[in-house]
């Protein structure tokens, strides 16, 4: 498999999965070109996340690495190190302390549940009907899709999966806040053979 680069563009990822597929790889594995590529953006936002005071970005860092097979970046290795070592050599009584609490207070599990479930489903159905009509967009010199982003679309999608205009909003949202990314706005057309 070729090594993946943070600097393709959305495009040459593309091709890269499909040459990953045509060669046996399953199109769900988080390792493929693709998935690998989106990790790698989605780690520059945790490392800004981690940054700016959010403790648990680290712990998704690391488990984005894990899941998609990637060496971890170095400010996720020297981060992990020291957090380890606060609680290993004593200056911290917990992993929350270092790592950041995993819930917030009071959480329920089963709301936090179908919030993410909820959230995916709808991330994933916009982002198939984006990427689905998608144009290069010479003014911009970028691909956009041809779908708007607005509350018909919503609530196409809300329809669809049993929920209301406003909560598919906000679980669009949720999403946007972890995923961050979207190929329809983001790719620049390549001009390198990277």
């Amino acid at each position: 498999m070729t090594a993946v680069n943070k600097s393709w563009s959305f495009e040459r990822a593309q091709q890269a999965q499909d040459r990953f597929q045509a060669n046996g790889g399953r199109s769900e594995d988080p390792a493929g070109p693709l998935y690998q590529w989106t990790a790698m953006h989605t780690l520059d936002e945790l490392r800004k996340k981690f940054e700016a005071g959010e403790k648990y970005a680290l712990m998704l860092a690391l488990r984005k690495c894990a899941n998609h097979d990637l060496p971890m970046p170095d400010w996720v290795s020297r981060a992990y190190i020291r957090a380890f070592d606060t609680v290993h050599n004593y200056r911290a009584k917990s992993w929350d302390a270092v790592f950041g609490a995993p819930l917030p207070k009071g959480a329920q599990l089963a709301a936090l549940r179908k919030k993410r479930l909820k959230s995916i489903q709808v991330w994933n159905e916009v982002q198939s009907r984006l990427s689905a009509r998608q144009r290069w967009n010479e003014t911009e010199s970028r691909y956009k899709s041809a779908v708007p982003i607005d509350d018909a679309l919503f609530e196409q999608i809300g329809q669809k999966l049993g929920l209301g205009l406003t909560i598919t909003k906000k679980y669009y949202a949720h999403a946007k806040a972890i995923y961050g990314w979207r190929p329809g706005r983001t790719p620049k057309k390549s001009t390198s053979r990277s």
